[in-house]
Order: C-alpha cells, then sequence, then structure tokens
C-alpha cells in the first residue's frame, strides 16, 4: 500500500529539483554588471542576488548539493515505491521513469525557461537560495576545504570572485552597441583611441625633428616674434648651437606684451623650461605627466639623448577626440603687424587682447571687441577706407563684409 504522502513526497522533489537546476542556470548566466545596476536602481533583491554572485563557488556549491540531495532523495522514494508495485522489476522501471521525469521536468524545462528570463526568474529565487546557503553551510564548507587542497594538489589557480572585465569584452560592447546604434561612430572612435593610448609611444605621434621650427638663444625678440607669426606656432623650442641642445620653450602669449617694444626684454628671460621624455614613452604615461606639470609641450630625446622631436599636449588629446583649436594660434591669426606701430586686425579681436599687444588703453566698459568700439565710434556702418581718429589711434576700415565691419588697419600715435 503507497501512502498519499509519498506521492506528495515524491513530487516535492521532483519540483525542488527543477527549482534547483532552474537556479543554478539563472544565477550564473546573468550579467553582473547589470546586477549592479539593478542594485542601484533598488530593485526588489537585486542586492540580494549580488551578494550570491560574490562569491559563485559557494553558490555553486550550494546548488549542487541540494540538487543532488533532492534527487538522490527522489530516486530512493521513487525505487521504493516501484519495488511495492512491481515487485524486483521496480528497480528498472522506477529507473527509467524517473530518469525521463527529471530530464524532462527537472533538467530541460526548467534550465530553458530560466536562461530566457534569467533576471526575473534570479530576483524571484534569490531568498530561497540565501536560505539554502544558510542550511547546507556545514555541508558546502567541507566541500569547499576539500576543493581547494584538490586544485592546490593539480595546481589549478582558482580564478578571483570580483568582476573581470578584458579590453576586447569591453570593445566588442562597443561595436555591438554601434551596430544596433546605440553608440555614435565617433563615440566609437573617441572609445578606440582612449584603449591605443596604452599601446602607442610618443614617438609615433611627435613631429619629427626635420619639421621642428626653433629659436636660437642669440635670437631678438624681434625675430622670435617674426618666427612665431611665419609658423602660425604658439609655443616654439629654444636652443644653443643646435636643435640637439635644446634648453627653453618659448610661448607666444609670453611675448605678446613686448611687441610694442621688443628691445626691452630678452629670449633667456622669459622662455620656460623645456620638459623632456623619451621616445618610447607611452603617450597614456605622457598626457597624465603634462597634465599634472600644467604644460603643453614635451621635448622627445631618441636613444642617444639627442632631439628626436616634439610632442605637444593638443596633439595627444587629439588622438582622442579629433581636432582642436589653440586660442593663441587663433590670436595670431586674427592681428598682423605690417610695419611698426601698425597693426591689420580681425574684428573679433578682444579691446584687452588689442590693449595689451599695443600698450594702449581703449575703453572696455562698454564693448568687448574692436569691430564693436569701431562701429560706436562711427556711429554707422564704415565703409572701405574710412578713417577715424581716436585717443591717438588712427583707425582704417579695410574690409567690410555684408553691413559688417571685418578688418581694421589700427595706427599707433599716426602723427609721429
Amino acid at each position: 500500500m503507497i501512502a498519499p504522502w509519498e506521492w506528495i513526497l515524491l513530487l516535492s522533489l521532483l519540483l525542488m529539483s527543477s527549482f534547483f537546476s532552474g537556479s543554478e542556470t539563472a544565477l550564473m548566466s546573468l550579467n553582473q554588471l547589470r546586477v549592479h545596476h539593478l542594485v542601484e536602481k533598488g530593485t526588489k533583491n537585486a542586492y540580494l542576488v549580488d551578494k550570491l554572485l560574490s562569491n559563485p563557488n559557494k553558490l555553486l556549491s550550494t546548488i549542487l548539493v541540494g540538487n543532488n540531495l533532492v534527487n538522490i532523495g527522489a530516486s530512493a522514494l521513487a525505487t521504493s515505491i516501484s519495488l511495492r508495485l512491481f515487485g524486483q522489476a521496480g528497480v528498472g522501471i522506477a529507473i527509467g521513469i524517473l530518469t525521463v521525469f527529471i530530464l524532462i521536468f527537472s533538467e530541460v524545462t526548467p534550465k530553458t525557461y530560466a536562461a530566457t528570463n534569467n533576471e526575473k526568474f534570479a530576483l524571484k529565487i534569490a531568498p530561497a537560495i540565501n536560505i539554502a546557503q544558510i542550511i547546507f553551510y556545514p555541508v558546502v564548507k567541507l566541500l569547499g576545504i576539500i576543493t581547494s587542497i584538490l586544485l592546490k594538489v593539480l595546481r589549478v589557480k582558482s580564478e578571483s570572485n570580483g568582476i573581470t572585465i578584458t579590453e576586447e569584452e569591453i570593445m566588442t560592447l562597443v561595436n555591438l552597441g554601434k551596430n544596433q546604434g546605440s553608440i555614435e561612430p565617433a563615440e566609437e572612435e573617441m572609445i578606440t583611441s582612449i584603449f591605443d593610448l596604452n599601446d602607442t609611444v610618443v614617438r609615433e605621434v611627435m613631429i619629427p625633428r626635420v619639421d621642428i621650427i626653433g629659436i636660437p638663444i642669440k635670437a631678438s625678440l624681434k625675430e622670435a616674434w617674426d618666427t612665431i607669426v611665419e609658423t602660425d606656432h604658439s609655443r616654439v623650442p629654444v636652443y644653443k648651437d643646435s636643435l640637439d641642445n635644446i634648453i627653453g620653450v618659448l610661448y607666444s602669449k609670453d611675448l605678446i606684451k613686448y611687441v610694442y617694444n621688443f628691445e626691452t626684454g630678452n629670449i633667456k628671460d622669459i622662455m620656460r623650461q623645456p620638459f623632456f621624455v623619451p621616445e618610447t614613452k607611452k603617450i597614456s604615461k605622457l598626457l597624465k605627466e603634462l597634465r599634472r606639470e600644467r604644460i603643453h609641450i614635451a621635448i622627445v630625446l631618441d636613444e642617444y639623448g639627442g632631439t628626436a622631436g616634439l610632442a605637444f599636449l593638443e596633439d595627444l588629446i587629439e588622438t582622442i577626440i579629433g581636432p582642436i583649436g589653440d586660442e593663441y594660434d587663433d590670436l595670431l591669426l586674427l592681428i598682423e603687424e605690417t610695419q611698426k606701430g601698425e597693426y591689420i586686425v580681425d574684428s573679433k579681436v578682444s579691446l584687452d587682447e588689442i590693449n595689451q599687444l599695443m600698450n594702449i588703453d581703449l575703453p572696455q566698459e562698454e564693448h568687448d571687441t574692436i569691430g564693436g568700439l569701431i562701429f560706436h565710434l562711427f556711429g554707422y556702418i564704415p565703409s572701405k577706407g574710412e578713417t577715424l581718429e581716436f585717443s591717438d589711434v588712427l583707425f582704417t576700415i579695410d574690409e567690410v563684409e555684408q553691413n559688417r565691419i571685418k578688418r581694421i588697419i589700427i595706427r599707433i600715435n599716426p602723427k609721429t
């Protein structure tokens, strides 16, 4: 006689087997980054799932212990029931029927469902698995000790339990995002460039020695200024005897205040100390050093200590985000000295820059640019060639485009 509770117990054991099988698939297939996101959102049971996944060996041992215990229990009970129903032939019958039931209802079906609904399934079963960890702790602990000993004997290193993400995995996600349209091509290119920083050396991005424009230490400030204007460089190395002996760097913004009177200074007093780097340095490290030291140019040395080239902060940044401008490069393009005390100036140049460059004192209270001041002084849109004198400065309109003043000729002390 088979008691009803035996059938109920057998069904319960099979359901528990299904539960452990599905739990294994759901939890072990979860993306831990996604789990962290759920924790940050405050999703129910997400913290518990994250806690379980923090020790995958312990989690897997708990599930396997539980699954094996219920399967052994189900096998023993099914065999007992079959012997009473079919005699000695019941053993074979029990094995055959139970194998089919476990395979279909406790393995394939729950694992398939868990694989397609792993996040939802994991959040629901996390509390139960946490309880199972507490119940099976002594057995799991013992298994952990035995496993560790066996791994040491076999000289197998256990992997870290933390999240490990490789560069290849990130780039795979980036390419997938690009293909799906969630990442723009420019964003993908920028991310790729960031990873390339660790693989690229300074030699690959520097300006080579043959293209270096330098200023000899014996040059006058006027000669230095002419070089800067002609080359459109805002930072130029200063050398003694040859480019292999660079002793400083001259910044155009340091030189601007001497433009009106070059004789009041010399290169040695205003040049800055050079920053040297080997040509084999990774540009990721150089970028950090330049930012830390707050400098924009590095002198690149070859293996013999000679000058191999120049590396600019802008060039390093451009390897990530593409071409960028330079405020002092733009300033040099907007102001041109035609002769002593006479300049052709773009109307967009600020009055502050004009005053500093020409050592004058044009009013800045109501206007920011030279174009705004000139329009105010004329009171109308002037034509090309019209002149106006103000504060010992002669302004001549050089170009007007679409009812807008574009360029102005400024002459200092016109009566002298």
